[in-house]
């Protein structure tokens, strides 16, 4: 039987999952766009790229997991997806930024194909709809206390190191 460590792991990555989703939009309207001197629908384009990294991701993720251990392979697309996180407030440029974007949707995209694919191959069916709905809701909490943490940050960091709240 898969340990519930595992689903409470994959509960906390999809939240911050989206948390980082809702961080964006947040951003924008926090002076985003001003900072970096966005124009017409470039913001509508960053939003797109990436949903875009976000589609491309999937289907490679879910084969990758069937040849690397979850174990392995989760952590790492997520240590890869922070850092491409914090690569965002080094972006200077619409392009770099559109690049940043991509990659990051393409890397958090790893959480939910690993996540079903785990789910799928180790909890018995009448469990899965239980699971994936408890995977699912935990998931839009991260957007729910995305705006909440938006303001705090942006009153409690605005100026550290030179970066913008």
């Amino acid at each position: 039987m898969l340990s519930d460590k595992f689903q409470t792991y994959c509960c906390a990555c999809y939240f911050f999952n989206y948390l980082d989703r809702q961080a964006f939009p947040n951003a924008y309207v926090s002076g985003l766009r001003e900072d970096l001197g966005l124009v017409a629908n470039e913001y509508s384009i960053l939003l797109s790229m990436f949903s875009a990294g976000s589609v491309v991701g999937h289907i490679p993720h879910a084969l990758l997991i069937q040849k690397i251990a979850p174990r392995i392979y989760l952590p790492l697309n997520l240590v890869l997806w922070s850092g491409v996180t914090m690569c965002l407030a080094a972006c200077k440029t619409y392009e770099g930024l559109c690049a940043a974007r991509f990659f990051q949707g393409f890397l958090e995209a790893s959480i939910y194909a690993g996540s079903m694919y785990v789910f799928g191959s180790w909890y018995k069916p009448s469990e899965l709809s239980k699971r994936a709905a408890i995977f699912t809701a935990v998931g839009q909490l991260g957007s729910l206390f995305a705006g909440i943490m938006m303001t705090a940050m942006n009153q409690s960091l605005h100026g550290n190191s030179g970066l913008k709240g």
